[in-house]
């Protein structure tokens, strides 16, 4: 029974050190504690001896006491950890092999995406929104996109993603609350009728589930993510990050979307997103489950700088940028972080040449580290291969490249 009562001791002053240090203090004092507590048991041999039946249950409690150190210990050290940083056993520097050359030149390509020998840019022109070429045999496929208020008519694309498994380019106008859906096939043919899903309102970024279900973020005030089912935001999921910490209380949405927009990103098979922050290192990686949203990994090491300016927040310019760009595969997730403030990197903080690689399960993979520094990334899951886009600063004029490396 006294073996009982000093386990039951032990836990209460773990329950208080945890909440009185924090969660690192916890990790590191839990083994200690219970090495302390089986070294007192086991002084105590004699006198347990003599009573079978505690004894029985004593060690029972010792042993389920250890069970749950090692537990609690894995626990904060998984990627569940609020701290959770980016500390790669592996960095990897990496040389482009090759270099892509499209047709004609485009000035400021803004994003970008591959199926086999199909390459699709999105930069606005008198021609569209967007530009297809095929890289192998340098032809130009088509321009596609354009503005103006027609059915297939563009307003204000914000986003363009691939899906490999229908072979479809698929690109968001956030002002037309639509996602459209191309062909590829269709693209070499001159001819672009697209398939068009209705977004939920406030929708800024869009990932699909399904025909009729989309995950998004965006200009919500209930939740950091919500649930679109036939053009209705339904349900929202899981709050902004803590910072409660900062003497600027955040009154609408648009606040908290514009300090933490980014970029999301889904699986191919669709059981899971990912999404990343521009304004700083936040990772979140998200499964689906019963049309329910569970977060399974949050990453990141600070939150953004700003100052409060009228009502309204501004960004500082020592603050370091986030990712600028994702891509992802069956097996991991490609995010092209920067690191970079606007008071050290006036021109090139808003790009990057490492490229972090992490399993869906938030497992830390390796660093890959560009020997050019890239603007966008894409990365084609069969040809094992991952693509940039680079800008080339002259006297005068940029140039922009589009860079291959072997994975």
């Amino acid at each position: 029974m006294m073996c009982t009562l000093k386990i039951d001791a032990l836990f209460s002053q773990i329950t208080l050190l945890n909440e009185f240090f924090g969660r690192d203090f916890l990790v590191c004092m839990v083994p200690l504690l219970a090495i302390t507590s089986v070294s007192a048991a086991r002084k105590k041999k004699k006198l347990v001896n003599r009573m079978k039946t505690t004894n029985f249950a004593s060690k029972n409690n010792i042993r389920l006491l250890c069970c749950l150190c090692c537990c609690v210990v894995f626990s904060f050290s998984s990627c569940d950890r609020k701290d959770n940083g980016y500390h790669f056993e592996e960095e990897v520097p990496i040389t482009h092999s090759d270099e892509l050359l499209v047709p004609e030149e485009l000035l400021r390509p803004g994003t970008f995406c591959i199926y086999d020998s199909v390459i699709i840019i999105g930069e606005r022109n008198d021609n569209g929104f967007f530009h297809a070429y095929n890289f192998v045999t340098n032809e130009k496929y088509s321009d596609f996109g354009v503005f103006g208020s027609g059915p297939d008519d563009l307003n204000w694309p914000v986003q363009i993603s691939l899906d490999n498994a229908k072979a479809e380019c698929k690109v968001f106008d956030q002002s037309l609350r639509t996602l459209y859906a191309y062909e590829i096939d269709s693209l070499n043919r001159k001819r672009y009728p697209a398939r068009r899903s209705k977004i939920g309102e406030g929708a800024t970024r869009v990932v699909q589930q399904n025909d009729s279900t989309f995950y998004c973020i965006g200009l919500f005030q209930e939740g950091m993510f919500g649930r679109s089912v036939n053009g209705k935001m339904l349900e929202y999921y899981l709050g902004y990050p803590d910072m409660k910490d900062k003497e600027f209380e955040f009154e609408n949405a648009f606040d908290k979307f514009m300090l933490f927009q980014g970029e999301l990103a889904m699986k191919p098979d669709c059981s899971k997103f990912v999404y990343v922050s521009s304004r700083c290192d936040l990772l979140k990686i998200i499964t689906i489950e019963n049309q329910s949203l569970i977060e399974i990994c949050s990453r990141s090491t600070y939150f953004p700088k700003y100052i409060k300016q009228n009502n309204a927040f501004a960004i500082l310019r020592d603050n370091l940028n986030g990712f600028l760009s994702v891509s992802v595969t069956n097996d991991f997730i490609y995010a092209l972080y920067s690191g970079r403030t606007e008071k050290e990197h006036s021109d090139s903080h808003y790009f990057a040449d490492a490229v972090y690689v992490i399993d869906w399960d938030g497992n830390l993979i390796k660093k890959l580290i560009l020997d050019q520094d890239a603007w966008k990334i894409y990365v084609d899951e069969v040809s094992q291969k991952l693509y940039t886009i680079h800008y080339e600063r002259k006297e005068t004029d940029t140039e922009v490249h589009y860079f291959v490396y072997k994975l």
